[in-house]
């Protein structure tokens, strides 16, 4: 029987068994294996703030990190980067973002990867 409606939407998502995605799930299982690495990005992003350890959270270091890793492989936008981190599955799943997180606007994306210096991604490329 087809329904005209389904009638009720599933509470998890099912993994998409694309090539891409499949390449995002091996680079998650190094990263977690290196946790170092969110530690030489942590740094950068507190880096001249006054007080880090106050104020509201932001995006976790590792976080930001996989968005960099994004953005280097992919070569969106910010504003591109923004849509997709909202809109893909794989994209949310790679970067730690759960089902009811907000994703970042691509201002936010902007202002925290530009905090990365050009030597820690060295560092982070260096340890995979």
């Amino acid at each position: 029987m087809r329904e005209i409606l389904p009638s009720q939407l599933p509470l998890v998502a099912p993994v998409y068994q694309h090539l891409h995605t499949r390449e995002l799930v091996e680079m998650s299982r190094i990263l977690d294996g290196i946790p170092e690495a969110a530690g030489y990005v942590h740094e950068d992003l507190v880096r001249g703030v006054a007080h880090p350890e106050k104020g509201r959270p932001g995006m976790s270091a590792e976080q930001v990190l996989r968005i960099a890793l994004i953005k280097q492989m992919t070569g969106f936008s910010y504003e591109q980067l923004a849509f997709h981190l909202g809109d893909s599955m794989s994209y949310r799943a790679f970067c730690k973002f759960g089902l009811a997180d907000r994703p970042p606007t691509d201002s936010t994306l902007k202002r925290n990867l530009k905090r990365l210096q050009p030597e820690t991604l060295e560092k982070v490329y260096r340890l995979g």
